[in-house]
């Protein structure tokens, strides 16, 4: 039996809880990761568990309440959300090709599965980390630049 393949080529659509935001993901989506840095758990109100897509295959289809914030001790980070009911749904950094779509958003996500924790050392005492996924006490791989600091 081969390697389960980390990414996955289907048509897929996501949106906020009111609906004022909309999308469809038209290319290969990531597996999802769970970040469990700072700023995601403040941003979400407790890890981050997202997959992630190319900007160019990512179309707003309903985006009139999309929102960023970016912190003022690193512009270069975005984080898109709805600006009515609140709904985390994306997060990207500069020079990169691709936003991280918060996997909660996405009105089907079969197929897709949590294959790495990452920021497990500033994760909640309350939450139990899986044994059976791959964790990472910071950001792993080529991207370290993008990692959020700790708070």
């Amino acid at each position: 039996m081969g390697e389960r393949p980390t990414e996955q080529t289907t048509r897929r659509s996501g949106g906020c809880l009111c609906g004022g935001l909309r999308y469809e993901i038209r290319g290969p989506v990531r597996d999802v990761i769970d970040c469990h840095c700072p700023r995601c758990r403040k941003w979400s109100g407790h890890h981050v568990a997202a997959s992630s897509a190319r900007i160019d295959d990512i179309e707003l289809v309903g985006g009139a309440t999309l929102t960023w914030f970016h912190p003022v001790d690193d512009p270069d980070v975005a984080y898109g959300f709805c600006a009515t009911c609140g709904s985390s749904a994306f997060w990207t950094h500069a020079g990169l090709e691709t936003w991280s779509v918060c996997a909660g958003l996405l009105d089907d996500d079969s197929g897709l599965i949590t294959s790495a924790q990452w920021w497990t050392s500033t994760a909640g005492s309350y939450v139990h980390l899986d044994p059976d996924v791959p964790a990472f006490s910071t950001q792993p791989g080529p991207s370290d630049a993008a990692a959020p600091p700790p708070a």
